[in-house]
């Protein structure tokens, strides 16, 4: 505990963060993606004074490609040819990041985490879920998903019953449509969310 909160001036736990995003989570998100992400860019910036950091060819071309695609929507022609410094490809996504509204950071952060390469992603999820707790946001990753969640004792109760499920595909199929059906807060399908689950329930 902080010398500040043991004498009252500031809290000791903040309120649960739904429809919304403080900065300390943004910018803890945004520390995790530079780890996990950004700083594993394989090329070499400057070589003999000439650059190299080309986005083309690197191992997060293809992540680029993904965002300008189906993330930005943006011909995949106007991808910046460099990526380091504020104008090229990571100070592109940065400004993005940052003046992103709060649904926006989790769109983009769910969005690198099944676009990114797949030898960070269970790593990167778990450091995601971490900081979710630690910032009392009310989201979580569950299979590959950023939804609404009450405790973490949630998110483990429906983890482990997708990873009983294993064996049984149909009912792994059932709970991770569930999932799906239940994250869409624009149009959430209760009613087919609950079939699928009593679909499970009566195997």
């Amino acid at each position: 505990m902080k010398f500040s909160q043991r004498i009252g001036i500031t809290p000791i736990e903040k309120a649960i963060q739904v429809g919304s995003i403080d900065n300390d989570l943004r910018n803890s998100l945004w520390s995790l993606l530079t780890a996990f992400y950004w700083d594993t860019f394989d090329k070499n910036k400057w070589s003999i004074g000439s650059r190299v950091d080309y986005i083309s060819g690197s191992n997060l071309g293809g992540l680029f490609d993904a965002l300008w695609l189906h993330y930005f929507k943006k011909p995949i022609d106007t991808i910046p040819t460099y990526y380091y410094d504020d104008r090229d490809g990571l100070g592109v996504l940065r400004s993005y990041f940052f003046k992103a509204e709060w649904y926006e950071v989790y769109d983009f952060v769910e969005f690198v985490s099944i676009y990114g390469p797949k030898e960070k992603l269970n790593k990167f999820i778990d450091a995601c879920n971490n900081f979710f707790e630690r910032e009392n946001s009310g989201y979580r990753f569950v299979d590959g998903k950023i939804i609404e969640i009450s405790s973490s004792d949630e998110v483990s109760e429906i983890e482990n019953a997708i990873e009983r499920s294993t064996p049984y595909y149909g009912v792994k199929q059932h709970l991770s449509s569930a999932i799906t059906l239940l994250s869409d807060k624009e149009n959430p399908d209760y009613r087919n969310s609950i079939k699928d689950r009593y679909l499970v329930s009566d195997r």
